[in-house]
């Protein structure tokens, strides 16, 4: 039996390609984004499984959970006095490491879905759903050579990331029960040639100039707070590109960006309102011009401002046998 296809959901995915990431899901969180990112800078992906049984605790309520008893019997090696190890001290600990480990939310009991807080290398894994290829998009983005160079953000994420010596990374050390270089699998990036925008460009610089106003205060000595400020600056870049894409790629105004100095003041109140409605607005309107261009590129429409002849085309294409 032929399989029914929306191309309405293929015209999606293709203004998504156009954009370069999938701003389609409410699960993307700042470690999904950090996650992909933190990959492709290292170019490895590590094996926290067991990492995952630990942090997932018991007052979770799945069967895909190990209880306390199964943790001490797998993992009796590494633990100080082997299966004779308190099961209450077990619990305790999963439970706090679960709050250190799990601050967005973003530990479940599968682990297919799971991504850490990072503080190190160890805890970045494979790819995810939730990543939306926004990692991917920002990768592209810092790897792109201007003026000959690639920005100085990869270098500086890669040594943040290999400093395992801070707190949290301490932690978490003990329950690395394989070797180190048993956990590594190493990946080459898929290096393609971007076309940088002034949005991107925007971006770029953004990132170039974080990462020598950091290595200028001193502030790369804490790397825990160089890669929080590095996912910061990629969420707030995201959202920047979301806005301001349309204005770059179809030459329109330029959204206004708001950052609420005061919030109280109900004149810098209304003024971000305004801004995020425009906002949005501006969104819509990108993935309208693209849809467009597509449905131009294609010939299916001989003239896209015509309401009849674009009815009739998603009436008859809406769905079609393949």
């Amino acid at each position: 039996m032929a399989k029914e296809i929306d191309l309405l959901s293929d015209y999606g995915e293709q203004i998504c390609d156009a954009l370069g990431f999938n701003p389609t899901s409410n699960s993307t969180k700042p470690l999904s984004v950090a996650n992909g990112l933190f990959r492709l800078c290292l170019e490895a992906v590590y094996d926290v499984k067991d990492i995952h049984e630990w942090i997932v605790s018991e007052r979770r309520i799945s069967q895909r959970i190990l209880s306390s008893d199964e943790i001490r019997n797998k993992y009796k090696d590494i633990l100080t006095y082997g299966t004779e190890e308190s099961i209450e001290e077990i619990k305790e600990a999963r439970f706090f490491l679960e709050q250190i480990f799990n601050p967005d939310s973003t530990v479940f009991p599968s682990y297919s879905d799971s991504v850490l807080n990072i503080s190190s290398r160890w805890l970045v894994r494979d790819r995810l759903r939730s990543e939306a290829k926004i990692g991917d998009f920002l990768y592209d983005i810092l790897n792109t050579e201007l003026d000959g160079k690639k920005s100085a953000a990869i270098e500086l994420l890669n040594e943040a990331l290999k400093d395992d010596e801070d707190d949290i990374s301490r932690l978490i050390k003990p329950i690395l029960t394989s070797t180190y270089k048993a956990r590594i699998s190493n990946i080459e990036p898929n290096i393609i040639t971007i076309h940088m925008n002034k949005s991107k460009l925007a971006i770029r610089k953004g990132f170039d100039t974080l990462a020598s106003n950091l290595k200028y205060t001193g502030q790369t000595e804490n790397t825990l707070l160089v890669l929080q400020k590095m996912i910061n600056y990629a969420m707030f870049a995201t959202y920047f590109y979301l806005i301001d894409v349309n204005s770059s790629e179809f030459g329109v105004t330029r959204i206004p960006l708001l950052l609420d100095s005061s919030g109280d003041l109900d004149a810098i109140v209304r003024a971000s309102e305004q801004c995020f409605i425009a906002g949005k607005k501006s969104v819509e309107a990108y993935i309208v011009n693209t849809l467009e261009t597509l449905i131009q590129s294609e010939s299916v429409i001989a003239d896209t401002n015509d309401i009849e002849q674009c009815k009739s085309f998603f009436k008859r294409h809406a769905l079609e046998e393949r």
